[in-house]
């Protein structure tokens, strides 16, 4: 793994701090999110008593905590409902699987850990912030020039790859 790879996963959670003191909050999540999808590297970092530290889990964990210094009214605003019940049974249903399958407590729990960073965390954070028509709509813009910023990479790649 080159070592800018390395780097640029220490900085990314502080990077998304300034993204939110810079930029508008949702913005700040939508090119968090974003950038952290087509340009983060696939590297997982296993970390003892701890989930592993992944493009994901480091873009997530940077948002909920710009959100709590610079943005906590979302927070505090937010009102769990019905329509949540699939996600939180999703994020809960591993440690039934581990216990159940003789894998103990603890896989079920780093189990539970790793769903909610993965699924739970980025579903609370949309959930927060893109809760409108007008919200959606610049989310789905910021993700139609995102697609189309990755379009020439991907065509360099398809023809200077072997």
């Amino acid at each position: 793994m080159p070592v800018i790879a390395h780097i640029v996963m220490a900085i990314w959670m502080p990077v998304v701090l300034v993204l939110f003191a810079v930029l508008p909050s949702r913005r700040a999540v939508i090119v968090s999110f974003l950038a952290a999808w087509l340009f983060l590297p696939m590297v997982t970092y296993n970390l003892p008593f701890l989930p592993d530290y992944t493009k994901m889990s480091a873009t997530c964990a940077g948002i909920f905590i710009a959100t709590i210094i610079f943005d906590v009214k979302r927070v505090v605003r937010f009102k769990p409902s019905w329509a949540d019940g699939p996600m939180l049974l999703y994020c809960l249903s591993p440690f039934v699987s581990s216990v159940t399958n003789g894998l103990g407590p603890y896989d079920g729990l780093s189990e539970i850990a790793n769903h909610i960073i993965t699924w739970g965390m980025p579903y609370f954070i949309g959930r927060i912030y893109f809760n409108d028509a007008r919200s959606l709509r610049e989310l789905v813009i910021a993700m139609l020039i995102g697609g189309l910023i990755y379009v020439p990479l991907c065509l360099f790649e398809v023809r200077m790859s072997p």
